[in-house]
């Protein structure tokens, strides 16, 4: 066994033609440590991204409902307008609703 003269807490085992570094207890406390300290943030990371993404797969999914809503509402009544006899009336009607609905869902989304 050879002290190594770069510091107290290594100790270089020679084995044949190459040496193994042998660590002492505390530089392999402190490495451990860090690996807890690594493990628990990457385990801190993917569970608020987790939460991030849910949220916003939630709110995109609200977002698009909105707008197929809204897309719906409009068309609806053009083609009522359009029409304007028998079946226009019932498109004017629906597009209105349509309308209503994108706004309910619209102020879900903003939270009040």
């Amino acid at each position: 066994m050879i002290n190594d003269p770069r510091g107290a807490n290594r100790v270089i085992l020679p084995v044949g033609r190459e040496s193994r570094v042998k660590w002492t207890a505390p530089v392999l406390e402190a490495f451990q440590a860090f690996q807890l300290v690594r493990t628990v943030a990457a385990s801190l990371l993917r569970a608020v991204r987790t939460a991030v993404a849910n949220m916003i797969s939630a709110l995109l999914d609200a977002l698009v409902w909105f707008l197929l809503l809204m897309a719906a509402g409009a068309a609806m009544l053009v083609a009522g307008t359009y029409v304007l006899a028998g079946i226009g009336w019932a498109l004017i009607i629906g597009g209105v609703l349509c309308i209503c609905a994108a706004s309910f869902i619209r102020k879900g989304m903003t939270g009040g």
